[in-house]
């Protein structure tokens, strides 16, 4: 088959949870299938080569870009209004005619502005997570920014059910992101799949020497669940490590 992905951010070098899935699925699909990814490149974002075998595309944009898409599109909530689609369109568009591809998978609803650039090509929409959600559980945590959390959820989980009816399948990492998004919607429910993250782990590791202890932490340090997860572990596991390692 001929796969096009299209990302809102590069996906090499895979530092990001939405990275790590997507160059997974490439990884995995690039060996018996042609792929192509073009990539939403915000400032700040580094890029590395992809694999051997992936044709890429990508469309830089800055603050401005950014704060100029948002003041246009003012009645779409703001994580999808601030990343401007516009180029991205044009140059999903071009991709298509020149490649043809079979399907189509656009990672995160927030490019869901996208779509119409692939005309007739049948379209999964990876949410990944469902960000109404996320933002919910936010709100709880942020009392400050409460109330704009909440409206910003309820405007994404009205997106995100809209997205579902324009694409032939959703996949979610998980039942519960399924659930959030579906709600109470049977059908909509059906058209969403769980396909859970994963990444290969090699057959052997390499020999290492004998060290100290080392406690690892893989994870964005600038997002709340990753930090909730590493404090709870400083204050609820580490000490009982240390009454046994001390």
């Amino acid at each position: 088959m001929r796969i096009l992905f299209v990302t809102a951010r590069p996906v090499w070098p895979p530092r990001r949870g939405d990275q790590a899935r997507t160059a997974g699925f490439v990884a995995a699909l690039v060996p018996r299938h042609d792929v192509r990814v073009v990539s939403l490149v915000p400032a700040g974002f580094e890029t590395e080569p992809p694999p051997a075998g992936v044709g890429t595309r990508a469309v830089r944009t800055g603050p401005a870009g950014m704060l100029v898409s948002a003041l246009l599109h003012p009645g779409r909530p703001l994580q999808v209004g601030l990343h401007p689609v516009g180029r991205l369109r044009r140059a999903v568009a071009a991709e298509a005619a020149a490649f043809g591809p079979d399907v189509a998978v656009v990672v995160l609803s927030r490019l869901g502005g996208v779509l119409p650039a692939l005309g007739t090509t049948p379209a999964v929409l990876d949410y990944v997570d469902a960000l109404e959600l996320n933002m919910r559980n936010r709100a709880a945590r942020e009392r400050l920014a409460a109330p704009l959390l909440r409206w910003e959820a309820a405007r994404m989980g009205h997106w995100d059910r809209r997205l579902l009816r324009r694409v032939a399948a959703g996949a979610v990492v998980s039942e519960r992101d399924r659930a959030a998004i579906a709600g109470s919607d049977e059908e909509a429910g059906e058209r969403l799949a769980v396909v859970p993250f994963g990444v290969a782990v090699p057959a052997a590791f390499p020999e290492r020497a004998p060290a100290g202890d080392v406690v690892l932490l893989s994870g964005n340090l600038g997002y709340f669940p990753t930090v909730d997860g590493a404090g709870w572990f400083a204050s609820e596991v580490f000490p009982r490590l240390r009454e046994v390692r001390p």
